[in-house]
C-alpha cells in the first residue's frame, strides 16, 4: 500500500480537529493509501499530560491572548483552575488517536523535521486551519511542507487559511512555499480566491468530515445516551447570544437543553439543563446523532449537524465565520445562519434533506475524484 505522510494540527484539544484527522485517514485508505500522521508539536501544543508541560502551554497562550495586565492574570488563574479538565481532555483525545491513527516519531520544530524527514510517496498538508497565521502565531513552514525536497509530491487537502485576507508579507511567503505543490485544495471559497489572486491554482473542497458518509460516523458513535427529546448546545468561545438563541428555540420546541462543556459551567440556561463535560469522542458523536435540534457556533458542529441530517442553527462568532458561511452557502442552507434573536422565528422551518443530500453526494464524488488525481498525476 502506498504511503502518505500527513501534517495537520494534531495536538490541540478540539473535537473537530481530531475528527477531521480521522476523516482524512479514512478517505486516504479508501483510495489505497496508508497514512502516517507527522507528530508535529507547535510551541502552543500540548506535548505530555505532565503539569509542567501544560503550565508552559497555558503561559504561552496567555502571552498571546488579547488581554493586558490584570486581565492576563485572570486568564492565567482560570486556566490553572481548569487544569484537571485540560488533563482529562488531553487523555480523551490521545486514547482516540492511539486507537485509530498511526503516528511518526515526535517533532518539536521545523529544524527537527528538516534534519530527519519522514519518508513517504506523498506528503499532504491539511485539513483544518493549518495556514491560519493568527492561530499559529506566525507563518510556520512546517505546515507548508518546506522540510520536504521540492521534487517530492506535495499536495494540500482542504487546508484552511481561516482568515479573510493576508498581509503582503504573508502573500509572498505563501506563494514561495506553495508554488512547489503538485495540487492545492482549500476548504473555503475565500481561501481559493486569496491563493488565486497571488497566482496559485487552488480548488475548493469540502471539509474531510463532510466527505465521510453518514454510516461511517454512525458506526463510530456510542449508543443513545439521553432517552428524552433534547436540544444540543455545542459552543466554542462566544458571547451570550448563542445561549439566548438556544433557550428560545428549546422553549418553543419544548426540548430539554443538553450542553457540551469543556469545564465548569457558571450559568445554566434551564434549571434542569444537562451539562455534559468533556464527553469521549464516540459519546460526542452520539449526542449529535440523537439530538432533536442543535445550536452551535462551531464549524465542525455545523458539519456534523449536516452529516447527521439534524435540524440546526449556526450562530456566528466574533471572527473566522467564513468557514461556516461557505458550507451553508454551498449546500443552500444559508437560512440556518442565525445572527440575532430576530432570526430565531425563521429557524422553526424544517430542513428537508433530500435535495441537500443529493448535493452532498455530488460534492463528495468531486472531492474524491480531485484527490485521486492529486495523488497520482
Amino acid at each position: 500500500m502506498n504511503e502518505i505522510a500527513l501534517i495537520t494540527v494534531n495536538r490541540t484539544l478540539n473535537y473537530g480537529t481530531i475528527l477531521q484527522m480521522y476523516a482524512c485517514i479514512k478517505i486516504f485508505k479508501s483510495l489505497g493509501y496508508h497514512t502516517t500522521v507527522i507528530d508535529y508539536h507547535r510551541d502552543n501544543d500540548y506535548k505530555t499530560e505532565d503539569f509542567r508541560n501544560i503550565f508552559s502551554y497555558i503561559t504561552k497562550r496567555v502571552a498571546t491572548a488579547n488581554s493586558k495586565g490584570s486581565k492576563r492574570l485572570v486568564v492565567l488563574a482560570k486556566s490553572l483552575l481548569s487544569y484537571k479538565d485540560t488533563k482529562r481532555f488531553f487523555s480523551i483525545c490521545n486514547i482516540f488517536m492511539d486507537e485509530h491513527m498511526d503516528f511518526s516519531e515526535r517533532y518539536f520544530s521545523f529544524e527537527d523535521l528538516k534534519a530527519n524527514p519522514i519518508h513517504a510517496d506523498v506528503y499532504c498538508a491539511g485539513s483544518d486551519q493549518i495556514w491560519n497565521t493568527d492561530y499559529n502565531g506566525r507563518i510556520d513552514p512546517s505546515f507548508f511542507l518546506a522540510f520536504v525536497d521540492d521534487k517530492s509530491r506535495k499536495i494540500s487537502f482542504s487546508s484552511s487559511i481561516g482568515k479573510d485576507s493576508l498581509s503582503e508579507h504573508e502573500k509572498s511567503e505563501f506563494h514561495k512555499y506553495l508554488e512547489h505543490f503538485k495540487a492545492i485544495s482549500v476548504r473555503e471559497v475565500r481561501a481559493q480566491t486569496i491563493l488565486q489572486d497571488i497566482g496559485l491554482k487552488a480548488t475548493a473542497l469540502l471539509d474531510p468530515t463532510l466527505i465521510i458518509d453518514l454510516a461511517t460516523w454512525q458506526s463510530l458513535a456510542s449508543p443513545r445516551i439521553i432517552n428524552e427529546p433534547y436540544l444540543l448546545l455545542y459552543k466554542l468561545k462566544g458571547n451570550d447570544l448563542i445561549d439566548h438563541i438556544a433557550l428560545s428555540i428549546a422553549k418553543e420546541k419544548k426540548l430539554k437543553v443538553v450542553r457540551i462543556a469543556f469545564g465548569h459551567i457558571r450559568k445554566h440556561l434551564y434549571e434542569n439543563e444537562v451539562v455534559v463535560t468533556l464527553p469521549t469522542i464516540p459519546d460526542f458523536l452520539s449526542y449529535i446523532a440523537n439530538a432533536d435540534y442543535i445550536v452551535t457556533n462551531s464549524f465542525h458542529g455545523t458539519c456534523f449537524s449536516i452529516n447527521f441530517q439534524k435540524q440546526f442553527s449556526a450562530v456566528p462568532r466574533d471572527k473566522y465565520n467564513s468557514r461556516i458561511v461557505n458550507i451553508l452557502t454551498n449546500l443552500d442552507l444559508s437560512d440556518r445562519l442565525c445572527e440575532s434573536m430576530d432570526h430565531v422565528s425563521g429557524q422553526m422551518e424544517k430542513i428537508e434533506y433530500s435535495e441537500i443530500n443529493k448535493k452532498l453526494i455530488k460534492k463528495r464524488t468531486e472531492c474524491t475524484d480531485w484527490l485521486s488525481n492529486a495523488l497520482t498525476k
